[in-house]
């Protein structure tokens, strides 16, 4: 149940911060600093982690902002028949 809670208080919070025009000038930076617009990696061992280690930050983003429109209704019903 708290997980519950925790995720779509997390999922509310990244879609406000990020819904905006400055949250998605912000988004797109990311993006390009994080990797998120390429499809390999070249370079030294700690240069190609350090870069997966971005990769799974924007991925972390971008699952609370893409969340299943469903599975999010799921989650608040479960909420609620779980408050009564």
């Amino acid at each position: 149940m708290d997980d519950a809670r925790e995720n779509l208080r997390l999922i509310n919070l990244y879609r406000e911060v990020f819904s905006t025009p400055s949250g998605e000038d912000l988004l797109n930076d990311l993006e390009k600093f994080c990797y998120g617009r390429q499809a390999r990696f070249d370079g030294e061992q700690h240069e190609i982690l350090k870069a997966m280690g971005r990769v799974e930050v924007l991925g972390r983003i971008k699952f609370f902002l893409h969340y299943d429109g469903e599975d999010y209704l799921a989650l608040i019903n479960h909420m609620e028949t779980d408050d009564e």
